[in-house]
C-alpha cells in the first residue's frame, strides 16, 4: 500500500512488455519516443495540461511549478494550506502535518525565505479572502493539495477550491493544484475532474511513473515554455533553467505510458472505490467492536485512519502533547510494518488493483492485534 506509486501493483502484466523491452533493447536513456507519447496521454486525460516538463520527484516539480509561477508573475509570495505537504522544500515547508505548526519543521531554511510562504486554514473563506485581497498584488500563486491536506486528513469542501480559484482569476495569481497523489488516482482526469477545476499549473508525481521516479509540471503553454533554454523561444525572452539527469528517462516514461494504457483500457475506478469502501467498512466495525474512538474513511482508493485527537488549536506550549501523539502514530507504523503491512505514517493507504480480499483480512487481523496491545481504562 505503500505510499500511493502503483495503481494496479508492481507485478502487474501491464508492465510485461515494457520489462521484456528494456531487457533486450539497447535502449537511450533521452531524447526517446515514449517522453512524447506520455505527455500526449496525459494531455488527453488532463486538457488543462496543454504543454508539460518532467522532473523525477514531486518535490523537485513543486519547486519548479514555484519558481515558474515567481518568474511568469513578477511576484515572490506563495500561499498554502494549513497542514498541507508539498514536499520537503522551502518554503512550503511551513505548517506541514498539523495546521498551526508554524515553523517548528523549518530548521535550517533562512528567515527571509521561509517569510515568502503564507497559510490559511482549510475552509476559512474569510481568512483566504483577506490574506489575498491584503497582498495581492505580491502573491504570485496559490498551491492546493486535493482532497484536502496530507491526501485528505483535513478534507477541503469544493466551495472553498473553487472560491481559490476564482479569486486567482480575479487578481491575476496562478493557481497550482497538486496532483502528485491525487492525479490519475481519484480519476483518469485526477482531482481537477472531480472537483470540476482549471488550475493554471498542475503538479504531477507517483502514478505518473507507474512506480519509477518520475515527476511533471503541465499547464498553459505560454507558461510551460519559460523551461526553454532557448531564450529566443521564452515568454519576452526570459528562461528559468531546470535540470535533471534522469528526468523523463526511457524506463520512467515506459513505466508511466503502461499505466496510463491500462487505466485507459481497464478503468479501474469503481473497484478501486469498492475495495476502499469494503476496508473502511472493516475496520470501523473492528474499532467498534473493540470500543476504541478511531475511525477510517476514504477518498477514492485513498483510505485514511483517525487515531488521535489532533489539537483544534495550537500554540507553542502544546507542542509536547502534539510530538507525543505523533510518536503515537509512529509507533502505530512500526507495528503494522512488523505484520506486513506498510502505511503512510501510520495512518493511510493507498490500493491497488493487486489487492485482495486475502490482503485486507491480513490487515483486518494486523489492526486486530494491534488493538489488543493498547490499554483500556
Amino acid at each position: 500500500m505503500g505510499a500511493g506509486a502503483q495503481l494496479f501493483g508492481y507485478a502487474s502484466e501491464h508492465y510485461d512488455q515494457v520489462w521484456q523491452t528494456l531487457a533486450t533493447d539497447r535502449f537511450p536513456l533521452f531524447h526517446h519516443q515514449e517522453e512524447l507519447e506520455l505527455a500526449e496521454k496525459v494531455n488527453a486525460f488532463m486538457p488543462s495540461v496543454e504543454s508539460i516538463k518532467f522532473f523525477q520527484s514531486g518535490t523537485e516539480a513543486v519547486k519548479a511549478a514555484i519558481r515558474l509561477a515567481r518568474a511568469s508573475q513578477k511576484r515572490d509570495l506563495v500561499v498554502k494550506i494549513s497542514g498541507s505537504y508539498h514536499g520537503w522544500m522551502s518554503p512550503t515547508i511551513r505548517e506541514i502535518r498539523q495546521p498551526g505548526v508554524g515553523d517548528l519543521y523549518m530548521s535550517g531554511v533562512p528567515k527571509v525565505e521561509a517569510n515568502l510562504c503564507l497559510t490559511v486554514p482549510a475552509n476559512d473563506l474569510s481568512a483566504l479572502q483577506k490574506t489575498i485581497r491584503k497582498r495581492s498584488r505580491k502573491i504570485a500563486a496559490v498551491i492546493v493539495e486535493l482532497p484536502g491536506p496530507e491526501s485528505g486528513r483535513i478534507p477541503i469542501y469544493p466551495d472553498f477550491v473553487h472560491e481559490i480559484q476564482r479569486l486567482c482569476r480575479k487578481h491575476q495569481i496562478l493557481f497550482i493544484l497538486d496532483e502528485v497523489v491525487t492525479g490519475f488516482r481519484l480519476a483518469r482526469g485526477g482531482s481537477q475532474a472531480v472537483y470540476n477545476l482549471q488550475p493554471d499549473l498542475t503538479i504531477l508525481g507517483k502514478i505518473i511513473g507507474g512506480g519509477t521516479s518520475l515527476s511533471a509540471v503541465g499547464g498553459h503553454r505560454d507558461l510551460i515554455q519559460y523551461f526553454s533554454r532557448d531564450v529566443t523561444r521564452t515568454v519576452r525572452g526570459r528562461a528559468i533553467f531546470v535540470g535533471g539527469t534522469m528526468a523523463a528517462n526511457r524506463v520512467s516514461t515506459m513505466m508511466g505510458l503502461a499505466t496510463l494504457q491500462a487505466i485507459e483500457k481497464n478503468d479501474p475506478y469503481s473497484t478501486l472505490d469498492q475495495k476502499a469502501q469494503k476496508m473502511v467498512d472493516r475496520l470501523n466495525s473492528l474499532f467498534d467492536s473493540a470500543g476504541f474512538p478511531f475511525f477510517a474513511y476514504h477518498f477514492g482508493s485513498i483510505v485514511q485512519i483517525e487515531l488521535v485527537a489532533w489539537p483544534t488549536k495550537f500554540s507553542w506550549p502544546r507542542i509536547l502533547d502534539f510530538q507525543k501523539r505523533l510518536s503515537a502514530t509512529h509507533q502505530h507504523q512500526l507495528f503494522l510494518q512488523s505484520q506486513g503491512v506498510l502505511s503512510l505514517s501510520g495512518t493511510r493507504f493507498f490500493l491497488s488493483t493487486a489487492h485482495t480480499d486475502e490482503d485486507l483480512n491480513h490487515l483486518v487481523n494486523a489492526y486486530q492485534k494491534l488493538l489488543e496491545l493498547i490499554p483500556t481504562r
